[in-house]
C-alpha cells in the first residue's frame, strides 16, 4: 500500500499502472509489494521499485523449467481499461500455471492489439473474436469480457456480454482433431489424409453439401444426429459482431426432446461462406415444397443431367466420351483445348 500525499489517497499497489505508477508513487516499493507467491508457492517479482509491471516476469516451474510473462501483452495505455487488466493479471499469475498464463495473454492481446490501435472496446472484442486461433484464445477473451462486467466497465452491456460468454469453438488442436476426424475400424486420420480432407473442403467439384458436412466435422467434432437436427435458422451472421455462429443442438442421453438447449460455435469465414452457399442454393432447388424452417441438410431428390447446370458442384465435360457413351478411342490428344475442363 502506498499514500500519495498531496490527497492522502491510499492505492492498491495491485492495480497500479506502468504508465501511471511512477507519477503516482513518492517513494519505492517494498519487496513483499513487488512479488507474489504462485500457486506452487514459489515468490516471484512481478514490479519493480516504483510500482510498475515488469516488462517481462520469470515465472519458475516445479521441474526446474521458467517461463518468460510479458506483461504489456495485458496493457493499452487507456487507464480504465488497464486498471480491469492489471487486477485480472494479477490473478493469473497467482492462480494459474504459467503455460496457461502464456495462453491468457495471447487472447487478451488479441483484444489489447485493438485498443492500441484507436478501437473501442466493443469494437475490439468483435475484432479480437474474429482473429481467434484455438479455444484459449476465446477462453481469455470471454473471462475478460466477465472482469469487465464485474468492474463495471461502462462500454460493456450485460446483453453483449451474455452473447460473447455464449460463443464456442472447436479449435484447431491435433488432439481434438484427432479425436474427432477418426475412421471408425481405423482409428485417427494421419497428417496426410488430414491434409487431403483440408483440400477437399475447397474443391468445387466436390457436392457443396458434402464439403459443409466435413467442414463441421473437422472443427467441431459433431455427432451425426446433431448435423441431422441443424436448421438453416441455426446460422447466425452477426454483422455488429463482425462473426457468424451455428446454434449447434446439444444432444443429451435420455432427453425426451430435441433441439431445446443449444451451443453457439463461432464459425470460420470459409465455414460461414461455404453454408450460405449451401442455404441459397436450397432455397433454389426446394422452393417449391414451401418449407417454414428447413433442415441445413436436405435429402438429395433432385437429379441433375450433365447437360443442365449443377447447382451445388461445378461440373465439367468428359471429351474422352461420344454421345453414346461411348469410349473415343482416337481422341485427339494434339489438341491441349480439347481436354480442359470446361465448367457449365
Amino acid at each position: 500500500m502506498a499514500i500519495k500525499k498531496n490527497t492522502h489517497k491510499v492505492i492498491d499497489s495491485q492495480q497500479l499502472l506502468p504508465v501511471h505508477s511512477e507519477a503516482t508513487l513518492n517513494s519505492s516499493f517494498p519487496y513483499k509489494d513487488r512479488s507474489i507467491t504462485t500457486r506452487l508457492g514459489y515468490k516471484i517479482e512481478v514490479k519493480d521499485d516504483s510500482g510498475a509491471w515488469l516488462k517481462k516476469i520469470i515465472w519458475t516451474d516445479d521441474n526446474g523449467s521458467a517461463r518468460l510473462i510479458k506483461t504489456a501483452m495485458f496493457f493499452t495505455g487507456q487507464a480504465d481499461i488497464d486498471q480491469i487488466t492489471s487486477a485480472l493479471l494479477h490473478h493469473l499469475l497467482t492462480r494459474y500455471l504459467g503455460k496457461t498464463i502464456q495462453y491468457y495473454a495471447n487472447g487478451i492481446e488479441l483484444f489489447t492489439s485493438e485498443v492500441i490501435q484507436g478501437k473501442g472496446v466493443k469494437e475490439a472484442i468483435n475484432s479480437a473474436i474474429t482473429h481467434i486461433n484455438n479455444d484459449s484464445d476465446l477462453t481469455a477473451i470471454k473471462r475478460l469480457v466477465e472482469w469487465f462486467i464485474a468492474y463495471e466497465l461502462p462500454d460493456i452491456s450485460y446483453d453483449f456480454a451474455e452473447e460473447v460468454l455464449k460463443l464456442s469453438t472447436g479449435g484447431d488442436q491435433n488432439a481434438y482433431s484427432s479425436l474427432f476426424t477418426l475412421d471408425a475400424e481405423l482409428g485417427p486420420f494421419t497428417r496426410e489424409e488430414n491434409g487431403i480432407l483440408k483440400k477437399a473442403l475447397d474443391d468445387p467439384y466436390i457436392h457443396l453439401e458434402d464439403r459443409v458436412i466435413l467442414a463441421l466435422c473437422m472443427t467441431f467434432g459433431l455427432r451425426p444426429i446433431q448435423i441431422s437436427l441443424l436448421k438453416q435458422s441455426d446460422f447466425i451472421e452477426r454483422a455488429d459482431m463482425g462473426i457468424s455462429y451455428l446454434n449447434v443442438p446439444r444432444v443429451k442421453q435420455g432427453q425426451p426432446t430435441r433441439r431445446t438447449q443449444f451451443t453457439k460455435r463461432v464459425l470460420k469465414p470459409e465455414t460461414a461462406t461455404l453454408i450460405k452457399d449451401l442455404i441459397s442454393t436450397h432455397q433454389n432447388v426446394y422452393a417449391d415444397l414451401n418449407l417454414s424452417d428447413p433442415p441445413l441438410i436436405m435429402r438429395r431428390t433432385e437429379l441433375f443431367s450433365r447437360k443442365e447446370k449443377h447447382p451445388y458442384k461445378k461440373t465439367f465435360n468428359n471429351h474422352f466420351f461420344n454421345n453414346n457413351n461411348n469410349y473415343v478411342e482416337n481422341f485427339d490428344h494434339s489438341n491441349p483445348q480439347g481436354c480442359s475442363m470446361l465448367i457449365i
